[in-house]
């Protein structure tokens, strides 16, 4: 693939996770549980409970992917005007990180690391 893909996958990756992640809790939380549950004594209380908690969960994922996204885009947009930290083998967007030797950046569209300095 192209760096410059790789790094858009690599950038609205969470964003996309949680975007799948908020539909998948209103499916499970919202449909699975109450189903499953409904016919028993015992946990009948958990599935009208968790039917209730699902709307606010699957709102609440979505919030944080919107949100995500945009920061995400507005990074992208601040790389394209040169303001933003880029790779200096490749010209992509870094991301800072602090591992087991200490803080570095990670190149989104190669992947190689390079020192904070």
């Amino acid at each position: 693939m192209e760096l410059c893909v790789m790094m858009l996958l690599r950038v609205y990756y969470y964003p996309l996770f949680f975007f799948f992640g908020s539909y998948g809790a209103l499916l499970v939380l919202g449909e699975w549980i109450p189903n499953h549950f409904a016919a028993s004594p015992v946990f009948s209380m958990l599935g009208e409970t968790s039917y209730k908690f699902a709307p606010w969960l699957g709102a609440g994922l979505l919030l944080v992917a919107v949100m995500w996204a945009l920061y995400s885009s507005y990074r992208l947009w601040r790389w394209y005007l040169g303001h933003g930290d880029i790779c200096y083998e490749c010209g992509g967007i870094t991301d800072f990180k602090v591992g087991k030797y200490g803080a570095y950046y990670k190149c989104l569209a190669c992947g190689r690391n390079h020192r904070d300095y």
